[in-house]
């Protein structure tokens, strides 16, 4: 009953069957009876082609022979061709003769022929797969570019397949010479007119199916740039290469998180001192409140950003610039994910979030890759968020220079061995002391970590300069020094011990003497790669002041401030809550980067009633309660303040007692040489003021590995410290790349009656967010 093509092909050629029909050994089968050839054991059908699902409908597909998906692709494209399909398979073009066998432009009809019967078998409703293993053949006898198995490009093929059929099927045998149009009868004519009469003369070169239901023509003009002249003509096509439309722009969840100032955290940053009468310790040029963002009046700004598909994080950052109002350079990428980490559902707590942040590079992306997927059982996307942090770092403009201090370059490279130090050069040159004085009138100021920072690069260097020891005696902790490792390399460094150690000496009177060593840590290293030296590799030049040799580290620090807390049920620790970035000047000395964590910190606790438990405003109780809360938020935000200027304000007196500029002072010393004094008295008064103020603080500000941070650690790390609140440790020397800050959040007050109010176990205030109305 079926007959495979070659079957077919066989009775066209020889008159006569190729095959004999197999009896029919079960009648009741409803079962198609095949035709088998005499020498052949299965059918050819059986072979090559399966079954049509759905007669009637040419739904038959065709089997790639080898690189051939390209080939299939383009017959795909012409078989639903609805017109074309007709004429070639009621064999229109033998009737008619259109059969052109004599175009030497085409294939003398071979291909039109070979085709027209693929296309039989397609629509034939008894395939639905079909191998075009005779096309295949006789498209590659006839062009030998198809003929190998080498892949192919789909539209090129398919240029040249409509271009062959159009030439087996032109019924213009003798094609006369047509002229072009001339400019002049262009130019007097209007457009409908000049396609009508370019059509009639192209028609007369080629008239055929393809010409009907396949080509049409483009205008093209060409104007000349130097006459300004326009050339306009129509030129005949059969394909035009248009784009696919896609979903041109990715969305993003944009929340730029501003850094705290006194004019976005007033609550903390602009409370006055107490000896100051005043309400707030700064005023606005402009009182007028911010209608929405961007505004620097605001703490955190969502905003709803379109990005192209082909862009990447660069673009995306200048896109965050123009609508925040943010430098770019100025903002730290991440992507965000907001993450339950208590399952509880009755839980509503701001410790059930966690908002996970990854940097980005600076060229990641495409923006389509960074676009959140949508999970197997979400039926709707969500948003893909992104977190832009402003920089923490507010430099202080100078008068000159523009904050940037000029360095002073002391290094020699070319010698092996340095020159051994005799304390000379010491003393800063006259420039150089005229810049460290009027770094020293601004540093620590009022201004200082609540509206603009002070880069003290120029001001370390002086004060390693000026307490240079000219014998142990005078070795200090918190030194800062370049220090030559065991390998031959320098590197900046603090002397963060002082041990007294047993004379080397083998002979004579030396023996067995106490000698004072020194342990010097080195800047951004662990603790592993300490070295100790003696007075005498201060006087060899093994050691020397700092940026004497080493390269400075202009770069400020950058670490990411966790928040933490325990669990009370499972008394485990948990990460929770908006993580944010920092930055430090790594010359900052704990107690100044301490003053800077804590003012950021302060965004989060801006208590409000909104985001609280309802208050019933006729119940005095409610009212007492919510009282009650607005004075616990009140001193929590007063001890921070005192706290910031105790830090801060102890910090500057310190940096000028070091370089015998204070005037406080009983020690005698000559401005900025003062190898003997002695820091003990300040930092005892000042350890026992910030302890007394950090028992006030509803957190605590410890340092620990990226891995307890990030949750992969349960237990506390033992590494674990608390932040070292110090005037003689640089956060530059005591943080390392794998070091994070975390706060963790204690339990509130168990005040019976301010709790019932706050439902949190912490403190902790989501940042509020303002929405751009435009997004």
């Amino acid at each position: 009953r079926f007959t495979s093509g070659e079957d077919e092909q066989d009775i066209g050629a020889n008159g006569k069957a190729g095959s004999q029909p197999a009896k029919d050994t079960d009648a009741k089968s409803k079962g198609p009876v095949t035709v088998k050839k005499a020498n052949s054991v299965e059918s050819a059908a059986a072979e090559n082609n399966k079954l049509c699902t759905y007669p009637g409908f040419g739904a038959c597909g065709l089997s790639n022979l080898g690189n051939t998906c390209y080939m299939n692709s383009a017959v795909q494209c012409i078989s639903y061709m609805p017109l074309l399909r007709s004429y070639l398979l009621s064999s229109q073009y033998k009737a008619t003769g259109d059969l052109n066998k004599d175009n030497p432009l085409g294939t003398g009809g071979r291909l039109l022929e070979e085709f027209a019967e693929l296309l039989r078998a397609m629509w034939s409703a008894k395939y639905g797969e079909k191998m075009p293993k005779s096309f295949r053949q006789k498209l590659g006898s006839i062009n030998g570019q198809f003929s190998a198995g080498d892949q192919q490009d789909a539209q090129e093929f398919l240029n040249y397949l409509m271009d062959v059929l159009h030439e087996d099927s032109n019924k213009v045998r003798k094609k006369p010479y047509v002229e072009a149009l001339e400019d002049d009868w262009i130019a007097q004519n209007n457009l409908p007119r000049i396609g009508d009469e370019a059509w009639r003369r192209f028609l007369r070169r080629n008239q055929s199916i393809m010409a009907d239901v396949a080509m049409g023509q483009v205008l093209n003009t060409v104007t000349c740039p130097t006459c300004n002249h326009s050339s306009r003509n129509f030129d005949p096509f059969n394909l035009l290469s248009i784009p696919v439309p896609t979903s041109a722009d990715v969305i993003f969840q944009v929340v730029v998180v501003r850094r705290a100032t006194a004019a976005n955290c007033p609550w903390t940053l602009n409370k006055p001192r107490k000896s100051d009468k005043k309400n707030q310790r700064f005023t606005r040029r402009s009182a007028r409140p911010s209608s929405g963002p961007p505004s620097d009046s605001f703490v955190a700004e969502q905003y709803v950003v379109a990005m192209s598909r082909l862009a990447d994080s660069s673009d995306l950052r200048q896109q965050i610039q123009k609508v925040s109002g943010i430098a770019g350079i100025r903002l730290k990428i991440c992507r965000g994910e907001v993450l339950v980490v208590d399952g509880d559902a009755e839980n509503e707590s701001v410790c059930r979030t966690l908002t996970k942040i990854v940097p980005m590079t600076e060229k990641e992306g495409p923006c389509s890759q960074l676009a959140m997927k949508k999970a197997p059982n979400q039926e709707v996307i969500p948003p893909t968020v992104i977190v832009a942090f402003e920089s923490t770092l507010k430099p202080r403009s100078m008068k000159t220079n523009n904050g940037s201090p000029e360095s002073v370059d002391e290094t020699d490279d070319e010698e092996d061995e340095p020159e051994p130090s005799q304390h000379k050069n010491l003393l800063p040159s006259p420039k150089e002391e005229k810049m460290m004085s009027r770094y020293l009138e601004v540093y620590g100021d009022e201004k200082e970590c609540r509206v603009v920072d002070t880069d003290p690069f120029v001001l370390s260097k002086g004060m390693s300069r000026s307490l240079w020891p000219r014998n142990e005696k005078e070795l200090k902790l918190g030194l800062r020094v370049d220090a030559k490792d065991k390998r031959g390399n320098w590197f900046q460094g603090s002397v963060v011990d002082i041990v007294e150690a047993a004379s080397k000496e083998g002979k004579g009177k030396g023996k067995g003497e106490s000698k004072r060593e020194v342990v010097v840590h080195f800047d951004n290293f662990a603790k592993k790669w300490d070295e100790t030296y003696t007075i005498d590799h201060f006087d060899e030049g093994k050691v020397q002041p700092l940026y004497s040799h080493a390269t400075p580290r202009m770069k400020p620090a950058d670490f990411y401030v966790h928040h933490r807390h325990t669990n009370p049920e499972t008394d485990e620790l948990a990460m929770f809550g908006q993580p944010f970035a920092a930055q430090c000047y790594s010359e900052w000395s704990g107690a100044r980067a301490g003053a800077q964590i804590l003012a950021q910190a302060s965004r989060f606790l801006q208590y409000n009633s909104d985001w609280s438990s309802p208050i019933d405003l006729d119940d005095p109780t409610s009212m007492e309660r919510e009282n009650k809360a607005n004075r616990l938020y009140e001193k929590i935000q007063t001890a921070i303040s005192d706290l910031i200027d105790v830090l801060v304000d102890y910090d500057r007196e310190y940096t000028r007692l070091a370089l015998g500029l204070s005037t406080h002072s009983d020690q005698k010393s000559q401005p900025f040489r003062n190898p003997f004094f002695d820091a003990t008295n300040i930092c005892t008064v000042f350890s026992k003021k910030v302890n007394a103020l950090l028992t006030k603080l509803p957190f605590e500000i410890v340092v620990t590995s990226m891995e307890t941070a990030q949750g992969k650690k349960i237990n506390v790390d033992p590494d674990e410290e608390a932040f070292p609140l110090s005037l003689v440790r640089t956060i530059g020397n005591f943080l390392n790349a794998r070091q994070v800050i975390v706060l963790h959040w204690k339990e509130h007050p168990s005040d019976r009656q301010a709790a019932p109010i706050l439902k949190d176990p912490v403190l902790y205030v989501p940042l509020p967010l303002e929405v751009d109305e435009a997004g």
